[in-house]
C-alpha cells in the first residue's frame, strides 16, 4: 500500500511543492505554444476570472457581478494597492501562492499519497492557476480538517469553515456533516461543540445575507443565479436531459463549443461529468472500505454532501461540476490507501495529460 511508505518519502513537503510547480507547466505552456506568444497567456484569463478582477477594480456594478463572494477581489485589489501590480497579475499572484499551501494541508491531514494524488487533480492544477478563488475556500475546509483530525475542536475549526462559506456560499452543504464530530460525551459537550464549530460559519452567512439584502434583497443571490446562468432544482434524469439536450432546453451544451476546431457535443458535456462523479463516488466507496481511518464515516459523509447537491441542479454549474467538486478531496484518500506504487504512477500520467485537455478546454471554449 502506498500509505504504508508515507514516511519514507523524504522532504515531502518540498517534493509536494516542486510536483505541483511543474505540473502548473501544463497549463502555461499550452496557450503560449498554440499562440507562439507570451500573449497566449491571456487566454487563461477569462470567464469568471475576468469578474473577480472586475469587481477589485470597480466594484459590483454589474448585477451579476453579486453571485461573486468580495474575499478573492478583496485580496486581488490589496495586492494592486501595496504593490502596485496590475489586476490581472495581482489575481495570478494571489491563486498561485495560495495553491502550494492546500496540498501542505492534505498532507498534515492525510499523509503525503493523498496530498500528492489531490494535487494532481487535474481540476486542481488548471483552476488554482488560473485566476480562480476555489483555493481560497479549499485552505478553509483543509485547515478544519486538520484540526479536526487533531480532536482540536474549538472556534478555529469554526473560523476556517467561515471563510469556507463566505468564499463559496455553497459549501453551505456541507455544514450538516461537521454534527457527526460534535456529537457525543453528554449534551452539555455536544453543544459546546456545535457552538465552536458552527458559531462563527453561520454568522459569516448572516452576514452575507444582510449583505444581499441591503443591495436587492435577501435572497438575491438565489433570484441571480436562477435569471442568469439558469439555475434551478431538478432531479438527476433531468439534469442529464438539459446537458445532453434531448428536449431542447440545454442551452449551455447547445452552443458551436470546439477547442481548436474538435466541437464539443452534448454527449462530451455530460459524459466528463459522469466520468468525475464516479471518481469522486468511487474514492467515497474507497474510504469507508478500504481505510481503517478513525473519522472515515465523517470524511465519507462531508464528501457526499458535496457532490449529492450538484447531482439535483441545472443550469451553468451543472457545467461547473467537475470543479466544484473540489472541496470533497477526502475521498482521494481512498485512492491513496488503496493504489500501490505503479497505479499511482499511472493515475498522476493520465492527470498531467487531463490537465493539458482541461487548460486547453478553459482557455478555447469553457470547461467549468
Amino acid at each position: 500500500m502506498m500509505s504504508n511508505i508515507n514516511g519514507l518519502t523524504r522532504h515531502p513537503r518540498l517534493r509536494l511543492v516542486v510536483y505541483l510547480g511543474l505540473a502548473k507547466l501544463c497549463v502555461f505552456l499550452p496557450p503560449i505554444m498554440i499562440q507562439k506568444s507570451l500573449a497566449g497567456l491571456a487566454k487563461l484569463n477569462a470567464w469568471d476570472s475576468l469578474i473577480f478582477e472586475g469587481i477589485a477594480e470597480n466594484g459590483y456594478i454589474k448585477p451579476e457581478y453579486y453571485a461573486f463572494s468580495p474575499v478573492y477581489p478583496a485580496i486581488i485589489r490589496m495586492l494592486h494597492l501595496s504593490l502596485g501590480l496590475s489586476y490581472t497579475l495581482g489575481a495570478f499572484l494571489a491563486t498561485n501562492v495560495l495553491s502550494f499551501v492546500f496540498p501542505l494541508l492534505v498532507y498534515e491531514a492525510f499523509g503525503y499519497t493523498a496530498a500528492l494524488l489531490t494535487e494532481f487533480l487535474p481540476t486542481y492544477i488548471v483552476f488554482t492557476t488560473v485566476p480562480y478563488s476555489d483555493v481560497i475556500a479549499l485552505i478553509g475546509i483543509g485547515a478544519s480538517m486538520v484540526l479536526l483530525l487533531r480532536n482540536k475542536v474549538d472556534v478555529q475549526v469554526g473560523a476556517c469553515l467561515s471563510l469556507a462559506v463566505t468564499v463559496f456560499y455553497s459549501l453551505t452543504y456541507t455544514l450538516p456533516a461537521y454534527l457527526i464530530l460534535s456529537v457525543g460525551g453528554g449534551v452539555r459537550s455536544s453543544i459546546s461543540r456545535m457552538l465552536k464549530i458552527y458559531l462563527l460559519p453561520l454568522m459569516s452567512l448572516l452576514g452575507v445575507v444582510l449583505w444581499y439584502r441591503q443591495v436587492h434583497g435577501a435572497f438575491y443571490y438565489f433570484a441571480l443565479e436562477h435569471d442568469i446562468w439558469g439555475v434551478s432544482f431538478a432531479t438527476p434524469i433531468q439534469q442529464a436531459q438539459w446537458i445532453l439536450n434531448t428536449k431542447g432546453t440545454g442551452w449551455f451544451t447547445s452552443q458551436d463549443w470546439s477547442v481548436l476546431g474538435l466541437r464539443l457535443t452534448p454527449t462530451y458535456w455530460y459524459a466528463r461529468n459522469l466520468v468525475f462523479e464516479a471518481f469522486y463516488s468511487i474514492g467515497i466507496a474507497l474510504l469507508i472500505w478500504k481505510t481503517s481511518h478513525p473519522a472515515r464515516l465523517f470524511l465519507a459523509f462531508y464528501s457526499a454532501t458535496v457532490e449529492v447537491p450538484l447531482l439535483f441542479i441545472v443550469g451553468t454549474p451543472a457545467i461547473s461540476i467537475p470543479r466544484l467538486l473540489l472541496p470533497a478531496y477526502p475521498a482521494v484518500y481512498g485512492y491513496a490507501a488503496t493504489l500501490n506504487k505503479q497505479w499511482v504512477k499511472v493515475y498522476l500520467a493520465v492527470c498531467i495529460v487531463c490537465t493539458i485537455w482541461v487548460t486547453l478546454s478553459q482557455a478555447y471554449a469553457f470547461f467549468s
